[in-house]
């Protein structure tokens, strides 16, 4: 099995709603390399996709412009969290501390 499993009873309202609900996006790694002793280390990558954004955001609207009672935020949010990681042998974490991203990079 492949994931994530795009046929699956959690895909079935945006398959519906949307024509393409596979998505791509890469994330930039370059936010470590100038930093000394973070460009050879381990980087750890987390993402959640989070479909359900309809039923949990607040509905900001304009009333004055939308006539509607029922509407749909058609957006999807991906957040991504990076972390430089310390050797897993050696397990000394305090190396990584310095490892913060870069801004102007972001």
């Amino acid at each position: 099995m492949q994931y994530p499993d795009y046929s699956g009873w959690e895909w079935e309202e945006a398959n519906a709603k949307w024509e393409n609900v596979k998505d791509n996006f890469t994330v930039p790694t370059g936010m470590y390399a100038n930093i000394p002793g973070c460009r050879e280390k381990p980087l750890t990558i987390l993402t959640a996709v989070y479909n359900g954004l309809p039923k949990i955001a607040a509905k900001r609207r304009n009333p004055v412009t939308i006539r509607s009672k029922n509407f749909f935020i058609d957006s999807k949010v991906i957040s991504v969290r990076t972390k430089v990681s310390s050797d897993p042998i050696v397990g000394d974490i305090t190396d990584t501390y310095q490892c913060e991203p870069e801004e102007e990079y972001m």
